[in-house]
């Protein structure tokens, strides 16, 4: 998990992440545990909790480098989030540039990557019967709050980005699915299907 010190970052916990920041992506390409999310600077100072000052020029390095990601590889779902990636984005990228990843890093995406790929689809009356579910409790947050409106109907991006906000604060879950986009449209999808 985060903790920002020096050790060596637990890359199982980190690779079942839907998302890292560009820093968190910078810190696991040289081998350090990323600080949380809420004492994270673009470039950290290597004063005081920042990387050891062996490790600080790789880290800068990779942050200027993974800026250049274009945006739809990062990530495809939404402006808001742009300044965060994948974690097999991340690992394709370095790979191609020949950059140094830790072998534990790229074992541990790969082992969540088959996890993912070998999960049982749903099927189609499963599918729909969560759909409605998820509908009907987008309509009940809008009900019960403007804030989830848009005129009379749910507000799909809004709903969408407060439980990715929740999501993100959670610790040791698989937030695998949980994106933005991902979100609106099964809340979208829902919605349509609990009017037929």
């Amino acid at each position: 998990m985060a903790s920002g010190t020096s050790t060596r970052p637990n890359y199982a916990w980190w690779a079942a992440r839907p998302l890292w920041t560009l820093y968190e992506a910078a810190c696991l390409l040289s081998d350090i545990d990323p600080p949380p999310i809420e004492k994270q600077e673009i470039l950290p100072s290597i004063l005081s909790s920042g990387p050891p000052k062996e490790r600080y020029a790789d880290l800068k390095s990779a942050c200027i480098d993974l800026n250049e990601i274009p945006y739809m590889k990062r990530l495809p779902t939404d402006p808001q989030f742009m300044y965060r990636v994948e974690p097999y984005v991340c690992i394709a990228w370095a790979k191609e540039r020949k950059y140094p990843i830790p072998e534990e890093l790229i074992k541990s995406v790969c082992d969540v990557s088959k996890a993912v790929a070998s999960e049982q689809p749903l099927k189609e009356n499963e599918r729909k019967t969560l759909l409605k579910q998820i509908g009907c409790l987008a309509l009940l947050l809008a009900e019960k709050s403007s804030r989830y409106t848009v005129g009379k109907n749910p507000n799909a991006y809004q709903i969408a980005n407060d439980v990715l906000g929740l999501v993100e604060g959670m610790q040791d879950i698989n937030r695998r699915g949980l994106g933005c986009t991902s979100l609106r449209t099964n809340i979208s999808e829902g919605i349509e299907l609990l009017k037929k």
